[in-house]
């Protein structure tokens, strides 16, 4: 439930709001075969699932990240 109620962005709402008129529009003009894609935009804009690992954010701990010092020793002229 914490998951529904939080991180609300304008792309989650757009895709809310379309996948919904696309499923009130096969519940009210009988044309069944538009509930599968309104359903499918719908549900995981609801559900806050996205490409980035269902219902979390694509955003990484920048204190876990290598640093570029790490992987590359500097050049000392001999």
């Amino acid at each position: 439930m914490k998951g529904i109620l939080k991180n609300w962005d304008m792309f989650r709402i757009v895709r809310l709001l379309i996948g919904l008129a696309f499923s009130a529009y096969a519940v009210y003009n009988n044309e069944y075969l538009l509930l599968g894609p309104g359903l499918i935009l719908a549900v995981p804009a609801l559900l806050n699932w996205s490409c980035c690992g269902c219902g979390t954010s694509c955003e990484t701990n920048s204190a876990n990240k290598a640093t570029y010092k790490e992987f590359v020793k500097p050049y000392e002229k001999q």
